[in-house]
């Protein structure tokens, strides 16, 4: 039985990168976060990147889904500190698996350890297996926007503030 790890992606982690560059590889992907982890190397040490994301009042992260050693999905988290809202984004994977586990993970990343008190998911309306999941994992569709569906997922003590509100 394999067990899957959650792994914030680490842009000084060579071997994380590998593994970055093979999922690219695998998924006919184009080569876009294995070359912006490369180009942060190339400009910045570690404690300076560690410096300039501490002051800054976005946040970007990648999140690595790992099942023996081998990356099996990647996403995207990017939010804003003051307005505790981000988005999440999945790239497409080759073989269009039915659960997208790592989105309900990104989530309950983005929730408990960002502190964010909304999280956004845009799907393409075409991408059927997705949209199941996330109404199956109960986020709220606000419908369509700019060619792409809308879901929400609200921190719990939110949802119950303004239910006492209303």
């Amino acid at each position: 039985m394999s067990i899957d790890s959650l792994l914030q992606a680490d842009p000084f982690n060579n071997s994380q990168i590998n593994k970055i560059i093979e999922f690219e590889n695998n998924n006919e992907l184009d080569h876009r976060v294995s070359n912006s982890f490369i180009q942060i190397q190339n400009n910045y040490s570690k404690h300076e990147y560690s410096e300039f994301n501490k002051n800054k009042n976005e946040i970007e992260v990648y999140l690595l889904l790992e099942d023996n050693n081998t990356i099996k999905d990647m996403c995207h988290i990017k939010g804003e500190k003051d307005r505790k809202a981000c988005n999440i984004s999945i790239v497409p994977l080759k073989d269009n698996p039915r659960n997208r586990k790592i989105l309900s993970l990104a989530t309950s990343f983005s929730l408990n350890e960002m502190k964010m008190e909304e999280v956004f998911i845009k799907v393409k309306p075409d991408n059927r297996n997705v949209i199941n999941y996330l109404t199956n994992q109960e986020y709220e569709n606000l419908g369509e926007e700019q060619g792409y569906i809308l879901f929400l997922k609200e921190k719990e003590e939110r949802i119950n503030i303004q239910r006492k509100v209303a």
